[in-house]
Formats: C-alpha cells, structure tokens, sequence
C-alpha cells in the first residue's frame, strides 16, 4: 500500500510540473510558425510573378495573331503592293484613313490595320519596347510575315539577379500568305 501512495504521488506531481506550456515551448512553436508564413508569402510572390510574366506573352501572342488575321483578310494588298504591311516601331506608322467609316483600298487598309495595331500594343502591353513586322518571299514568290515583339519582364530572384529586375523577353510569329 505504502508503494501504492508513492506511485500516486510520484503522478500527481508529475501532473502538477505539466499544467501549461512552457515558454520555451511557445517560442519554438511561434518560430516554426513564422517560418512557415515566410515560405507562403514568398511561394504567393513567386506565383504572382509568373502569372504576369505568363499574361504578358498571352498578349503577345494575341497581338501578333491580331494582326496575322488582318493580312490574311486582306490578301489582295499583296499582288498590288508586296510588303504593304512591314512596320517597325522606331518609325510611327503615319496617319491612316478611318477603314471603318469608309471604304478603303487595300494599301489603306493595311495602313489601317498597322495603325490600329500600333496604338492597341503600349495599352495591352505596356511593358514592349519595340515590334517590328518584317516582309520576305520564299522559293515560291509567297509572301512570308514575321511578326517580333520585344517586352522587359520580371525576373524572379536568383542567384544571378535582384528581385524585381527586368529581363528582355520576346515573341516571333511567321506567316506565309497564300
């Protein structure tokens, strides 16, 4: 029985030193936790990086497909007036007869279209820096479009760069008209 009392002390004490944390135990916990939100926001930073490095090669290639549509609507330009629709940014695309409350040949309406691409590239893509669109032939006399634009996009941190700083990013599309 004396054994049995001691066992029951020997538990009620133990009981009593276990009551509540100790403050070692909190700070350990309040630590771990801390580290934990760190890892989240950096992982929610990395993610909103690259979704707007991803929305701003989606605009690119809705740019270049833009107009990629308009030459091939407008074929005949090509007999008429072969490389009717180069164009580089350097040099402002003049301005165009409104195709949309008139009608227009079709060397104005790739002056048209050219001008109305050139004002929707700084509003959808602000971050371009320059876009070209270059004319050719190939071996068979076809017409043969490429279209470049050029963007600054941010680079996520490593070990190479800071965050935030910008990296040249680009988009190519090529087109044969037949």
């Amino acid at each position: 029985m004396a054994r049995m009392q001691t066992i029951q002390q020997l538990g009620s004490s133990l009981h009593q030193r276990q009551k509540g944390f100790s403050l070692l135990e909190v700070l350990i916990t309040l630590t771990i936790t801390a580290l934990a939100l760190l890892g989240a926001a950096d992982l929610q930073l990395r993610a909103m990086q690259t979704g707007q490095s991803s929305q701003a090669r989606t605009q690119a290639v809705l740019l270049a497909s833009d107009l990629v549509e308009k030459i091939e609507a407008n074929k005949p330009v090509e007999a008429l007036n072969p490389g009717a629709y180069q164009f580089d940014s350097s040099h402002p695309a003049a301005l165009a007869a409104d195709c949309a409350a008139s009608l227009c040949s079709y060397a104005q309406r790739a002056a048209y279209d050219l001008s109305i691409w050139n004002s929707q590239i700084p509003i959808l893509l602000p971050q371009a820096s320059t876009w070209t669109v270059s004319a050719g032939s190939n071996a068979n006399g076809l017409s043969t479009y490429t279209i470049a634009i050029h963007w600054n996009d941010r680079k996520a941190h490593t070990n190479n760069a800071t965050a935030g700083s910008m990296e040249p990013a680009s988009y190519q599309a090529t087109r044969t008209i037949y």
